[in-house]
């Protein structure tokens, strides 16, 4: 018995598929068989052609074509349109050709071998032979025969015979075709919905089917359930969303089954790039907002969750509320890099307001890194004028730095702002905490320098100096006295200070008071 010979699934390229010029691949497997293929459409008609191993196919054609009413033989080409297959199997070869004449009448003549034949029995016999394989893997008539199969047996019969095809872009055009007809009832659509889901199976052809039809199957409940089902039945996150990122610009992010398509994608960027888009088109609510980031947790990338994150805080989704939601994950977030970024996005954003304030200098304690902590800080101290209980609330975080680098040059940036007193005094204290003598004496010398000092300032300088070693008590004693040196009080001090260093620096420092 001869292998009945089937149009490969490669088929699908055929009318419409390449616009103009041809298309080739060699050595592509099917199902298991080593075929090539071609598809040509030079010259105004379509030539599709397939080879393997023991047998060939050619098909070409032209112009208007249309089936009787059961599709078992052509029943209209127009005047100088043509059907030409040509099969080629074990050596054996037939020939069909079929031209319109005016008048709606067909020319047939067959060949076997060769030989010309009369078109009845034989030529008949192979149109019929060969013609379902045809009609299932090509587009050749196919809205007249949607709208027949329709007609006829309703959705019932789009749906049998879909189920019948091999092609999952015959399958997705079909159900183009179905879904455009005039009058189907919602039953219908549904049917259809149902049928693209179980039975194409390529994700991009079944993307495009949705992408298509989904602004209409989402204003019914029905449809709309029956669509998200096809969505879910994608694999490809990539093509999963493409439908959802246009889809969320309207939809309710809180509904269930969205949820669940959004947690069963794998790609943390496809699924982060969904929630941005549905954060950044439009004005999403606190719940839609809670939700976005309940889906967070299903994204392992802290570089995509602090993508979506930045985006809330940047379009101020929600207002504080929503940046205070944001900072409240902040500790989902492993990465400080990551933190940082929120963090240095916040600020600037709400114009001094003290609540925001308050949010940026408490979420700081979730990050650990003392270099992304002072470079938070020091963006603070550059951008923002703050109230006296947010800068001695900063100054705590500065001291909370356990390296002497990163806070001496905090420290630096803060003395060089303008401080009341109490902040003054809590920056002097603070300097004590710093291990490095170096990097204290340094401090001390810059707060000596201040022009808005008074005496008590420069007693708690030099009080807060006594604890260094003689080199850089001196250095501060010499700092203080060629700003304050005028200052009796503070002369006495220093003479009474001096007296603990060593006899060399005891003498400058005299040398100094007596200059």
């Amino acid at each position: 018995m001869k292998k009945p010979f089937y149009l490969p699934l490669l088929l699908l390229l055929a009318v419409l598929a390449v616009p103009h010029g041809s298309y080739a691949q060699d050595d592509e497997d099917f199902e298991g068989t080593n075929i090539s293929y071609q598809i040509d459409t030079d010259g105004g008609g379509t030539k599709i052609r397939i080879r393997e191993i023991n047998q060939s196919f050619d098909l070409n054609y032209d112009g208007e074509i249309r089936f009787n009413e059961d599709f078992t033989d052509f029943d209209y080409i127009s005047p100088g349109g043509y059907v030409v297959i040509k099969k080629t199997s074990f050596g054996n070869k037939r020939r069909l050709e079929l031209k319109g004449k005016s008048g709606g009448e067909i020319k047939r003549e067959f060949w076997d071998g060769g030989r010309e034949k009369p078109y009845e029995p034989d030529g008949r016999k192979f149109l019929e032979e060969i013609l379902p394989d045809v009609l299932r893997s090509t587009r050749i008539g196919a809205p007249d025969r949607v709208a027949r199969l329709y007609e006829k047996n309703g959705a019932r019969g789009v749906v049998e015979e879909i189920e019948d095809i091999d092609s999952d872009y015959i399958k997705a055009y079909y159900l183009d075709l179905a879904f455009q007809l005039e009058g189907i009832s919602t039953r219908d659509e549904v049917a259809f919905l149902e049928v693209a889901g179980e039975e194409v199976d390529s994700d991009y052809e079944l993307s495009k089917l949705l992408q298509a039809v989904g602004p209409d199957m989402l204003e019914k409940d029905l449809t709309e359930d029956a669509f998200l089902g096809a969505v879910a039945e994608i694999d490809s996150d990539f093509e999963t969303a493409r439908i959802l990122r246009e889809l969320v610009k309207d939809y309710d992010l809180t509904d269930e089954r969205m949820v669940a398509i959004l947690e069963d994608m794998d790609s943390d960027f496809e699924k982060t790039r969904i929630l941005r888009e549905a954060v950044e088109k439009r004005d999403i609510t606190r719940a839609e907002l809670i939700t976005v980031l309940d889906l967070l947790d299903h994204v392992d990338s802290d570089f995509e969750k602090v993508r979506v994150m930045r985006t809330v805080v940047q379009k101020k989704i929600q207002g504080l509320e929503g940046t205070k939601l944001i900072l409240d994950r902040l500790d989902d977030i492993d990465s400080d890099f990551e933190r940082s970024r929120i963090l240095n996005e916040l600020i600037g954003m709400y114009d001094l307001e003290e609540d925001a304030m308050d949010l940026t200098l408490d979420a700081l304690s979730t990050i650990d890194s003392d270099f992304e902590k002072a470079r938070i800080l020091q963006n603070l101290l550059k951008d923002e004028n703050f109230s006296d209980a947010a800068y001695l609330e900063m100054l705590d975080r500065i001291d909370e730095i356990d390296s002497d680098f990163e806070r001496s040059r905090l420290f630096e940036m803060v003395l060089s702002n303008e401080l009341d007193a109490k902040a003054l005094d809590k920056v002097i204290d603070a300097i004590d905490n710093v291990d490095s003598e170096f990097e204290q004496a340094k401090l001390l010398r810059a707060a000596a320098r201040r022009d808005d000092l008074k005496t008590a300032d420069y007693l708690a300088i030099l009080d807060a100096a006594s604890e260094l070693g003689d080199w850089e008590h001196k250095n501060v004693m010499i700092e203080v006295l060629k700003v304050a040196g005028d200052n009796a009080e503070v002369k006495k001090a220093i003479r009474q200070n001096a007296k603990a260093l060593s006899d060399h620096e005891y003498g400058q420092v005299m040398r100094m008071l007596e200059n």
